[in-house]
């Protein structure tokens, strides 16, 4: 099995989260992973290999805030999300991706529940998105938020994570 980590450099306060840019070890260099064609079943494998076992896993564009050297391993491991780390899943081709550094994949792992709701609104459909995360309830950003994300939101209130 090969090792898998998370370098996060920007400030993220929910303990217990795993968040951060996704690096795997190979020929005995770390290097990146590419966020073109990742999924969330590739996204479980990593929570997995990190030791989350159940939970919200959410693959994101990276965040970085420095500059980004090294090979880009893998791009679209195409996990099954069974496998126990990304080496395992049948897309896995290592140093061969054409991914430029500014596409890594970063990932937001969390396996301590993960509430939704609507607050504020006149009606229950209505209202303003609050994610409840560490324990505290808090809003999101809107940029770029649209009905699709609404739709998540909605269906998101009524499933357990």
């Amino acid at each position: 099995m090969g090792l898998t980590r998370v370098r996060r450099n920007f400030e993220f306060n929910i303990p217990g989260a795993k968040v951060g840019r996704v690096e795997v070890l190979w020929q005995g260099q770390w290097g990146t992973v590419c966020d073109q064609g990742f999924t969330k079943d590739d996204t479980k494998v990593v929570c997995r290999s990190l030791g989350l076992r159940n939970g919200w896993m959410v693959p994101f564009y990276s965040i970085d805030r420095e500059i980004v050297t090294g090979p880009v391993w893998l791009e679209k491991p195409s996990c099954q999300g069974d496998e126990t780390w990304l080496g395992e899943c049948p897309g896995a081709s290592w140093g061969t991706s054409s991914c430029h550094h500014t596409r890594i994949v970063s990932i937001f792992c969390y396996d301590q529940g993960v509430k939704v709701r609507l607050a504020g609104g006149e009606q229950p459909e209505t209202g303003r998105v609050e994610v409840r995360l560490g324990g505290q309830w808090g809003t999101i950003c809107d940029d770029f938020f649209d009905h699709l994300d609404a739709q998540v939101s909605l269906r998101s209130q009524e499933e357990a994570y």
